[in-house]
C-alpha cells in the first residue's frame, strides 16, 4: 500500500508535466508564428519623385506632295493667263529629274509669250497658341533667265498679299537647274487663316518645278506631373 508521501510526490510530478506541455503548445487555436531574426529591413525605404516636363512639340499644318495627276489638288485653285503654258503636272516616269519625290510634281513650262500663272493652296489656319510657323517647299529652277520669275505670297482673309520669297533674290547662288529647299517664316500670321500662292510671271524665262510643300509649327508641350515611387 502506497503511503501518503508517495501519493503526494506522484501528484506534484503529474502537475508539473501537464503544465510544461501546455506552455510549449500554446493556447488552443492560435498557430505559432516564426520570427525571422534579421537586422536588415525587409525592403529599402521608398521615396516619391515628381516631375514636370516642358518641351517643344512640332506640328504639321499642311503636307502636300503631288500624289495624282490632278491639277489643282483637291481644295487648291489656279489662275491662268497662258492656257498652253500654265500650272500642270509632270510625272516621275517620263521626267524623273523634274520630280523631287513621289509620282508627280507641279510644273510651269517657260514660254516666249507672257505668263501670269497662280497656284493657291487651300486655306490654312495657324493657331495663335503656336510659338512660330514655317512654310517650306522644294523648288526646281535657276536664276539664269529672270525675264520670268516666281514670287510666293501669303494671302490673308482680306486678300492682302504679303511677299514671302522671290526667285530673283537668290541671285547667282542658283546657277544650275536643280531642286533646292526653300523656307519662309510665317510667325507673323499666328492666329490667322491664310493661303499660300506661287505666282509665275513674266515671259521667256525658266521653267519651274514645285514639290513637297509643308507648313509646320512649334508649340510648347507640357506633360502632367508624374509621381513615381523609387525603391
Amino acid at each position: 500500500m502506497i503511503g501518503r508521501r508517495w501519493v503526494y510526490l506522484l501528484a506534484v510530478v503529474t502537475l508539473l508535466t501537464f503544465t510544461g506541455r501546455a506552455a510549449a503548445v500554446g493556447p488552443i487555436g492560435l498557430p505559432t508564428v516564426r520570427v525571422y531574426a534579421n537586422t536588415e529591413p525587409l525592403s529599402a525605404p521608398q521615396t516619391e519623385a515628381s516631375s514636370l516636363a516642358v518641351g517643344i512639340v512640332n506640328l504639321t499644318l499642311l503636307s502636300q506632295g503631288f500624289p495624282t495627276a490632278d491639277m489643282p489638288p483637291a481644295g487648291w485653285q489656279t489662275h491662268t493667263l497662258n492656257i498652253t503654258r500654265t500650272w500642270t503636272i509632270v510625272d516621275a516616269t517620263n521626267y524623273i529629274t523634274y520630280v523631287h519625290s513621289g509620282p508627280y510634281a507641279a510644273w510651269v513650262n517657260w514660254d516666249p509669250q507672257p505668263q501670269d500663272e497662280w497656284l493657291f493652296t487651300l486655306p490654312i489656319t495657324i493657331p495663335l497658341s503656336l510659338t512660330d510657323a514655317t512654310l517650306s517647299f522644294w523648288a526646281l529652277t535657276d536664276t539664269n533667265y529672270l525675264t520670268a520669275t516666281v514670287t510666293v505670297y501669303a494671302i490673308d482673309a482680306l486678300d492682302s498679299l504679303t511677299e514671302l520669297w522671290k526667285l530673283e533674290d537668290e541671285g547667282t547662288s542658283w546657277p544650275s537647274f536643280i531642286y533646292r529647299w526653300v523656307q519662309c517664316d510665317l510667325k507673323h500670321f499666328l492666329g490667322q487663316t491664310i493661303r499660300i500662292a506661287w505666282w509665275y510671271h513674266g515671259y521667256d524665262g525658266q521653267s519651274f518645278g514645285l514639290d513637297d510643300i509643308k507648313i509646320s509649327a512649334n508649340a510648347e508641350g507640357i506633360w502632367i506631373p508624374i509621381t513615381l515611387k523609387q525603391n
